[in-house]
Protein backbone atom coordinates (compact mmCIF):
# COMPACT_ATOMS: atom_id res chain seq x y z
CA UNK A 1 0.00 0.00 0.00
CA UNK A 2 2.90 2.34 0.69
CA UNK A 3 3.91 2.62 -2.94
CA UNK A 4 0.50 3.89 -3.98
CA UNK A 5 1.90 7.37 -3.36
CA UNK A 6 4.42 6.92 -6.15
CA UNK A 7 2.52 4.55 -8.40
CA UNK A 8 -0.59 6.58 -9.16
CA UNK A 9 1.20 9.51 -10.89
CA UNK A 10 2.95 7.00 -13.15
CA UNK A 11 -0.43 5.42 -13.82
CA UNK A 12 -1.67 8.77 -15.13
CA UNK A 13 1.15 8.84 -17.68
CA UNK A 14 0.25 5.30 -18.67
CA UNK A 15 -3.42 6.24 -19.01
CA UNK A 16 -2.69 9.13 -21.32
CA UNK A 17 -1.24 6.79 -23.92
CA UNK A 18 -3.46 3.73 -23.56
CA UNK A 19 -7.07 4.91 -23.87
CA UNK A 20 -8.70 1.85 -25.47
CA UNK A 21 -12.45 1.21 -25.78
CA UNK A 22 -13.66 -1.97 -24.12
CA UNK A 23 -17.32 -2.85 -24.61
CA UNK A 24 -18.47 0.30 -26.33
CA UNK A 25 -17.33 3.82 -26.99
CA UNK A 26 -20.75 5.32 -26.55
CA UNK A 27 -21.28 4.16 -22.94
CA UNK A 28 -18.39 5.30 -20.78
CA UNK A 29 -20.42 7.09 -18.09
CA UNK A 30 -20.60 4.38 -15.44
CA UNK A 31 -18.87 4.92 -12.08
CA UNK A 32 -15.11 4.70 -12.47
CA UNK A 33 -12.97 3.08 -9.75
CA UNK A 34 -9.25 3.29 -9.07
CA UNK A 35 -7.92 -0.01 -7.74
CA UNK A 36 -4.72 -0.69 -5.85
CA UNK A 37 -3.69 -4.30 -5.18
CA UNK A 38 -1.02 -5.70 -2.88
CA UNK A 39 -0.12 -9.38 -3.16
CA UNK A 40 0.85 -10.07 0.43
CA UNK A 41 3.34 -12.69 1.56
CA UNK A 42 1.27 -15.25 3.53
CA UNK A 43 3.57 -15.21 6.55
CA UNK A 44 3.32 -11.40 6.70
CA UNK A 45 -0.48 -11.13 6.69
CA UNK A 46 -0.73 -10.25 10.39
CA UNK A 47 1.89 -7.50 10.06
CA UNK A 48 0.30 -6.19 6.88
CA UNK A 49 -3.19 -5.98 8.36
CA UNK A 50 -1.84 -4.20 11.43
CA UNK A 51 -0.21 -1.67 9.10
CA UNK A 52 -3.40 -1.26 7.06
CA UNK A 53 -5.43 -0.63 10.20
CA UNK A 54 -2.83 1.88 11.33
CA UNK A 55 -3.09 3.80 8.08
CA UNK A 56 -6.90 3.87 8.21
CA UNK A 57 -6.75 5.05 11.82
CA UNK A 58 -4.33 7.84 10.88
CA UNK A 59 -6.58 9.02 8.06
CA UNK A 60 -9.53 8.99 10.48
CA UNK A 61 -7.67 10.75 13.27
CA UNK A 62 -6.47 13.54 11.00
CA UNK A 63 -9.79 13.83 9.14
CA UNK A 64 -8.44 13.49 5.60
CA UNK A 65 -11.55 14.30 3.59
CA UNK A 66 -10.10 13.80 0.11
CA UNK A 67 -9.52 10.06 0.53
CA UNK A 68 -11.98 7.17 0.56
CA UNK A 69 -11.48 3.45 -0.03
CA UNK A 70 -13.17 0.15 0.60
CA UNK A 71 -10.91 -2.83 1.17
CA UNK A 72 -11.26 -6.50 0.32
CA UNK A 73 -8.96 -9.46 0.55
CA UNK A 74 -9.04 -12.60 -1.54
CA UNK A 75 -8.24 -16.17 -0.57
CA UNK A 76 -4.86 -15.90 -2.33
CA UNK A 77 -3.73 -13.09 0.03
CA UNK A 78 -4.36 -10.23 -2.40
CA UNK A 79 -5.57 -7.04 -0.71
CA UNK A 80 -7.67 -4.73 -2.87
CA UNK A 81 -8.31 -1.03 -2.23
CA UNK A 82 -11.26 0.37 -4.20
CA UNK A 83 -11.76 4.13 -4.58
CA UNK A 84 -14.54 5.74 -6.64
CA UNK A 85 -13.35 8.60 -8.84
CA UNK A 86 -15.28 10.99 -11.03
CA UNK A 87 -12.61 11.30 -13.69
CA UNK A 88 -9.10 10.02 -14.31
CA UNK A 89 -7.50 13.27 -13.19
CA UNK A 90 -9.03 12.81 -9.71
CA UNK A 91 -6.16 10.44 -8.98
CA UNK A 92 -4.08 13.59 -8.46
CA UNK A 93 -6.39 14.44 -5.56
CA UNK A 94 -5.90 10.97 -4.05
CA UNK A 95 -2.14 11.39 -4.27
CA UNK A 96 -2.37 14.81 -2.62
CA UNK A 97 -4.34 13.28 0.27
CA UNK A 98 -1.23 11.41 1.39
CA UNK A 99 0.70 14.67 1.27
CA UNK A 100 -1.95 16.23 3.51
CA UNK A 101 -1.70 13.31 5.92
CA UNK A 102 2.08 13.67 6.09
CA UNK A 103 1.75 17.40 6.77
CA UNK A 104 -0.74 16.83 9.59
CA UNK A 105 1.10 13.88 11.16
CA UNK A 106 4.60 15.16 10.67
CA UNK A 107 7.10 13.56 8.31
CA UNK A 108 8.64 11.17 10.82
CA UNK A 109 5.30 9.85 12.11
CA UNK A 110 4.04 9.47 8.54
CA UNK A 111 7.11 7.54 7.44
CA UNK A 112 6.83 5.30 10.50
CA UNK A 113 3.19 4.53 9.60
CA UNK A 114 4.03 3.71 5.99
CA UNK A 115 7.17 1.76 6.87
CA UNK A 116 4.98 -0.79 8.64
CA UNK A 117 4.13 -2.14 5.17
CA UNK A 118 7.80 -2.83 4.40
CA UNK A 119 8.58 -6.43 3.36
CA UNK A 120 4.90 -7.45 3.54
CA UNK A 121 4.41 -7.96 -0.21
CA UNK A 122 6.47 -8.74 -3.30
CA UNK A 123 4.22 -7.15 -5.92
CA UNK A 124 1.50 -4.57 -6.30
CA UNK A 125 -0.35 -2.90 -9.15
CA UNK A 126 -2.83 -0.14 -9.99
CA UNK A 127 -5.63 -0.23 -12.55
CA UNK A 128 -9.06 1.17 -13.37
CA UNK A 129 -12.45 -0.49 -13.73
CA UNK A 130 -15.88 0.90 -14.52
CA UNK A 131 -19.23 -0.24 -13.15
CA UNK A 132 -21.71 -1.10 -15.88
CA UNK A 133 -25.06 -0.77 -14.12
CA UNK A 134 -26.79 -1.07 -17.49
CA UNK A 135 -25.46 -4.64 -17.80
CA UNK A 136 -25.83 -5.56 -14.11
CA UNK A 137 -28.79 -7.27 -12.47
CA UNK A 138 -30.07 -5.73 -9.23
CA UNK A 139 -26.59 -4.21 -8.64
CA UNK A 140 -27.37 -2.88 -5.15
CA UNK A 141 -28.01 -6.40 -3.82
CA UNK A 142 -25.65 -7.26 -0.96
CA UNK A 143 -23.95 -3.86 -0.82
CA UNK A 144 -25.73 -2.54 2.26
CA UNK A 145 -23.31 -3.14 5.17
CA UNK A 146 -26.27 -3.88 7.43
CA UNK A 147 -27.10 -6.97 5.34
CA UNK A 148 -23.92 -8.70 6.51
CA UNK A 149 -23.10 -9.90 2.99
CA UNK A 150 -19.36 -9.35 2.94
CA UNK A 151 -18.47 -12.54 1.06
CA UNK A 152 -17.51 -11.93 -2.58
CA UNK A 153 -17.07 -14.07 -5.67
CA UNK A 154 -15.20 -12.46 -8.56
CA UNK A 155 -15.29 -13.97 -12.05
CA UNK A 156 -12.89 -12.54 -14.64
CA UNK A 157 -13.92 -13.08 -18.25
CA UNK A 158 -11.14 -12.20 -20.69
CA UNK A 159 -12.91 -11.88 -24.04
CA UNK A 160 -11.28 -12.46 -27.39
CA UNK A 161 -10.18 -9.15 -28.94
CA UNK A 162 -12.75 -8.04 -31.49
CA UNK A 163 -15.57 -9.87 -29.67
CA UNK A 164 -16.52 -6.97 -27.40
CA UNK A 165 -19.83 -6.34 -29.15
CA UNK A 166 -20.84 -9.98 -28.94
CA UNK A 167 -19.86 -10.12 -25.27
CA UNK A 168 -22.00 -7.07 -24.56
CA UNK A 169 -24.94 -8.79 -26.26
CA UNK A 170 -24.41 -11.90 -24.13
CA UNK A 171 -24.37 -9.82 -20.96
CA UNK A 172 -27.65 -8.21 -22.01
CA UNK A 173 -29.07 -11.71 -22.51
CA UNK A 174 -28.00 -12.75 -19.00
CA UNK A 175 -29.72 -9.74 -17.49
CA UNK A 176 -32.88 -10.45 -19.50
CA UNK A 177 -32.82 -14.12 -18.46
CA UNK A 178 -32.47 -13.27 -14.77
CA UNK A 179 -35.32 -10.78 -15.14
CA UNK A 180 -37.51 -13.31 -16.94
CA UNK A 181 -37.12 -15.83 -14.12
CA UNK A 182 -37.34 -13.20 -11.33
CA UNK A 183 -34.06 -14.37 -9.84
CA UNK A 184 -33.58 -13.24 -6.26
CA UNK A 185 -30.22 -11.70 -5.62
CA UNK A 186 -28.09 -9.80 -8.07
CA UNK A 187 -24.69 -9.23 -9.59
CA UNK A 188 -22.52 -6.36 -10.72
CA UNK A 189 -20.73 -6.10 -14.05
CA UNK A 190 -17.48 -4.18 -14.27
CA UNK A 191 -15.45 -3.59 -17.39
CA UNK A 192 -11.69 -3.47 -17.20
CA UNK A 193 -10.07 -0.24 -18.26
CA UNK A 194 -6.57 1.19 -17.93
CA UNK A 195 -4.03 -1.19 -16.47
CA UNK A 196 -6.11 -4.35 -17.06
CA UNK A 197 -5.72 -7.11 -19.62
CA UNK A 198 -8.46 -5.86 -21.95
CA UNK A 199 -11.03 -6.71 -23.03
CA UNK A 200 -12.06 -7.77 -19.54
CA UNK A 201 -15.42 -8.27 -17.82
CA UNK A 202 -15.61 -8.83 -14.04
CA UNK A 203 -18.77 -10.31 -12.53
CA UNK A 204 -19.11 -9.75 -8.78
CA UNK A 205 -21.63 -11.50 -6.53
CA UNK A 206 -22.26 -11.10 -2.81
CA UNK A 207 -23.31 -13.56 -0.09
CA UNK A 208 -23.06 -14.05 3.65
CA UNK A 209 -20.43 -16.77 3.31
CA UNK A 210 -19.23 -19.51 0.96
CA UNK A 211 -22.07 -21.89 1.89
CA UNK A 212 -24.69 -19.20 1.34
CA UNK A 213 -23.15 -18.40 -2.05
CA UNK A 214 -23.02 -22.05 -3.18
CA UNK A 215 -26.62 -22.63 -2.09
CA UNK A 216 -27.95 -19.59 -3.94
CA UNK A 217 -25.84 -20.29 -7.02
CA UNK A 218 -27.28 -23.79 -7.30
CA UNK A 219 -30.81 -22.40 -6.94
CA UNK A 220 -30.14 -20.02 -9.83
CA UNK A 221 -28.71 -22.81 -12.00
CA UNK A 222 -31.76 -24.96 -11.33
CA UNK A 223 -34.17 -22.13 -12.10
CA UNK A 224 -32.48 -21.07 -15.35
CA UNK A 225 -32.30 -24.66 -16.57
CA UNK A 226 -31.38 -25.33 -20.18
CA UNK A 227 -31.63 -21.64 -21.07
CA UNK A 228 -28.90 -20.87 -18.58
CA UNK A 229 -26.72 -23.74 -19.79
CA UNK A 230 -27.02 -22.63 -23.41
CA UNK A 231 -26.19 -19.03 -22.54
CA UNK A 232 -23.21 -20.14 -20.47
CA UNK A 233 -21.86 -22.04 -23.48
CA UNK A 234 -22.36 -18.93 -25.60
CA UNK A 235 -20.44 -16.89 -23.04
CA UNK A 236 -17.54 -19.33 -22.85
CA UNK A 237 -17.25 -19.36 -26.64
CA UNK A 238 -16.31 -15.66 -26.48
CA UNK A 239 -13.88 -16.10 -23.57
CA UNK A 240 -10.17 -16.77 -24.07
CA UNK A 241 -9.39 -16.96 -20.33
CA UNK A 242 -11.56 -17.33 -17.22
CA UNK A 243 -10.41 -16.75 -13.65
CA UNK A 244 -12.21 -17.03 -10.30
CA UNK A 245 -11.45 -15.49 -6.93
CA UNK A 246 -13.25 -15.51 -3.60
CA UNK A 247 -12.78 -13.31 -0.59
CA UNK A 248 -14.28 -10.90 1.89
CA UNK A 249 -14.92 -7.21 2.16
CA UNK A 250 -12.90 -5.77 5.03
CA UNK A 251 -14.59 -2.79 6.69
CA UNK A 252 -11.93 -2.92 9.40
CA UNK A 253 -9.23 -2.10 6.82
CA UNK A 254 -11.27 0.52 4.96
CA UNK A 255 -11.40 4.28 5.25
CA UNK A 256 -14.84 5.62 4.41
CA UNK A 257 -15.06 8.84 6.41
CA UNK A 258 -13.75 10.98 3.58
CA UNK A 259 -14.38 11.09 -0.14
CA UNK A 260 -12.37 11.72 -3.27
CA UNK A 261 -12.94 15.32 -4.29
CA UNK A 262 -12.96 15.95 -8.03
CA UNK A 263 -10.31 18.20 -9.52
CA UNK A 264 -13.20 20.36 -10.68
CA UNK A 265 -14.00 21.04 -7.01
CA UNK A 266 -10.40 21.87 -6.13
CA UNK A 267 -9.98 24.20 -9.08
CA UNK A 268 -7.21 22.11 -10.66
Amino acid sequence: MKKIIIAFPFLLVFIAYTAVPVLSQENQMGQLFAIHEDVVIPAKVHKYEKAAKGLASALEEHQIKTMFYNTANTSDFTYIYVTPVNRLADIDVMDAAFGELMEKMGEKAFEKTMDQFTDCYDSHRNYMIRLRSDLSYNPEYGYNPEDGMNYRKWEFFHAYPGKEGQMRTVLEKWKALYTKHSIQGGYRIYQGEMGTDMPLIVVVESAKDAVDFATKRQQVIDKLGQEGEDLWNETIALTRKLEFKTGMMRPDLSYTSGRVVSVTETGK
